[in-house]
Order: C-alpha cells, then structure tokens, then sequence
C-alpha cells in the first residue's frame, strides 16, 4: 500500500521535509490560499494524530475557522465538523454547474 501523508507526518525526523513528494502540490496550494501549511500531525494522547489546522488549511479554509479557540470545539468535534464539511471551492463549482443547466433547462 503506497504511503499516504499522515505517514509521512509520522515517521518524519527532526529537520526533514515532511512533505516527501507531495511538497510541489502543498506549495502550490500554499501560493493560492496565501499562507503556509501547518504541520500535517500533532502530538495526541496515543501518538501522533492528525492536525485539524492542516484539514482546515488543506480545505482552503479561513484560518480558525473550525480550529480556533474562540470556536472552543474539542479535538473530536474539530474532525467530525471538517470531515462532515464542503469544500468551498468545490461546493462553489457544483452551484455554477447546476445553475448553467437550469439555465439551459429552461431554454430548450
């Protein structure tokens, strides 16, 4: 099975590059959204887990949106709040695609 992030996150040593091969497409999405990724894993009770800033990031997110501590959600609820949500940009596509084909819908 080939290695997905949070591997990498947790087997990363002090001072290497997290990111192996997936460093070019968190670049480019750090370019787009205009801020740095956050560390893909955070210590937790049991080892390593992941970090909600980096879902939150990853879906193009306003920074604290979910993870903020004015928000004031657990752990728990931070994951099942971003695993359960849209993200942005995709939703944004949907809508444009549904409303050009009611658009034409109406016109045939």
């Amino acid at each position: 099975m080939a290695a997905q992030l949070i591997d990498l996150a947790h087997t990363a040593t002090a001072g290497a590059d997290v990111w192996g091969r997936y460093r070019p497409a968190i670049d480019w999405w750090a370019a787009i959204i205009g801020r740095p990724a956050p560390e893909p894993a955070v210590p937790g009770p049991s080892g390593p887990r992941a970090n909600t800033a980096f879902i939150e990031w990853a879906m193009g997110l306003p920074l604290g949106w979910v993870t903020g501590p004015d928000v004031g959600w657990s752990y728990t609820r931070q994951t099942k709040a971003l695993g359960n949500g849209v993200v942005p940009q995709q939703a944004a596509a949907a809508l444009s695609a549904l409303l050009r084909f009611a658009g034409e819908a109406t016109h045939t």
